[in-house]
Parts: structure tokens; C-alpha cells; sequence
């Protein structure tokens, strides 16, 4: 049985890779890339080594040939909480 969906957009799986920018839960500086592997319009999940609080807001760039800005997105959603690999969701703010 499929399940209706439950997303108010269309979510792609790509691998897209990002840099990510912004204070963890102790408040250190962080810089880290990442891939994004299942993006919409406004938000995307990726996996990320560093440990972040809930509602944590990051600066997010696409990277190519060039980095060009995306924007900022805030924390809403994190899987695998107090491992090495947690995944986060974010979606873009402002």
C-alpha cells in the first residue's frame, strides 16, 4: 500500500554537494562540506558530523566550479542524534 505524501513540494533525489556554515551546540565556528541528497525548493537533508541544536541557523553555498551563496536554512529535524553520522533537515529561511 503507498502512502500519500505528506510534503507540501516536490523533493528530488540528488546528490548535491553544499558547504555549511555556523555554530554547533556548543557554540564553536563550524565550516563543513556536505552532500544534500534529497532537496526541494526550500529545504534539504544532509548528512553532517557536526552536532546542532534544533532551530540552529547555518549560511549554506552551493559548491561547483564556483561557490555561489544558497542562503540560510534553520535546523528543523535531526535523525541519528548522538552518533557520528547524524542526518539533518533544513529548510531555508528569509
Amino acid at each position: 500500500m503507498k502512502l500519500p505524501e505528506r510534503r507540501s513540494e516536490v523533493r528530488v533525489r540528488l546528490s548535491v554537494v553544499l558547504r555549511i556554515k555556523g555554530k554547533d551546540a556548543d557554540g564553536k565556528p563550524f565550516d563543513v562540506l556536505t552532500a544534500a541528497d534529497d532537496i526541494s525548493a526550500s529545504a534539504f537533508l544532509c548528512n553532517c558530523i557536526v552536532p546542532l541544536e534544533r532551530d540552529t541557523v547555518v549560511d549554506v553555498f552551493l559548491r561547483g566550479k564556483v561557490e555561489a551563496p544558497a542562503g540560510r536554512a534553520r535546523l528543523v529535524r535531526t535523525e541519528h542524534k548522538d552518533t557520528p553520522y547524524q542526518r539533518h533537515a533544513f529548510k531555508f529561511v528569509g
